[in-house]
């Protein structure tokens, strides 16, 4: 039988070696709905009411654009990049975003619209 020490200097070590999450592996998962899109220094005069993005546990992502477009597939996370591969189209299309900002009820993408700059602005949908 271990010794109660033992035990307690065993579960110590096992809580002190488990890795805390960085701030760029922060879970996205979440159903985003936008709320503002800039482009350059200037907001769009666009509708993104309809505007939403679903990130799941499994790296599946669905985005729907303000004219009802849908894309999907899946997504990776790292580094503060977020990178979605489009399977519904042939060749998949893969797109980079900068994640912002995140929490738990927010979101900011920086992504390039155009040619020109641009961030959208979600809300977790479901607060």
């Amino acid at each position: 039988m271990m010794p109660h020490s033992l035990k307690l200097c065993l579960l110590i070590l096992l809580v002190a070696c488990k890795k805390t999450p960085q701030a760029s592996e922060r879970p996205l998962k979440g159903h985003w709905r936008a709320t503002a899109f800039y482009v350059g220094d200037s907001i769009t005069n666009v509708d993104v009411s309809h505007v939403t993005l679903e990130l799941t546990n499994n790296s599946r992502f669905s985005f729907v654009n303000n004219i009802g477009q849908a894309e999907a597939g899946t997504y990776i996370y790292t580094d503060s990049l977020l990178i979605t591969t489009d399977t519904m189209v042939s060749p998949p299309i893969e797109k980079a975003m900068h994640v912002v900002k995140v929490s738990k009820d927010s979101l900011i993408l920086r992504m390039n619209f155009n040619g020109k700059e641009a961030l959208m602005y979600f809300r977790d949908s479901l607060r």
